[in-house]
């Protein structure tokens, strides 16, 4: 539903579902999924209006969830 949405210029629906999407590789502990998703939320991102401050934050909190995902990737 995400891809569908941002192929149809509707990217605030694209980013709730990329959410709901991560949220739930999250809860089944589908790592390589919400990789892969993470990376395409914050492409989506990218093409909303946001301040510099608001970017900043988003992305950081994207990196910060994807080194963590990385670190228990490592110890497994």
């Amino acid at each position: 539903m995400a891809s569908a949405s941002v192929d149809i210029g509707d990217i605030n629906s694209a980013l709730e579902n990329y959410r709901k999407a991560m949220e739930v590789c999250q809860k089944h502990g589908m790592i390589t999924d919400e990789m892969e998703i993470l990376a395409e939320f914050a492409w989506a991102k990218w093409f909303t209006p946001m301040k510099r401050e608001e970017a900043i934050k988003s992305y950081e909190e994207g990196i910060a969830r994807a080194r963590e995902v990385g670190l228990k990737r490592q110890r497994v």
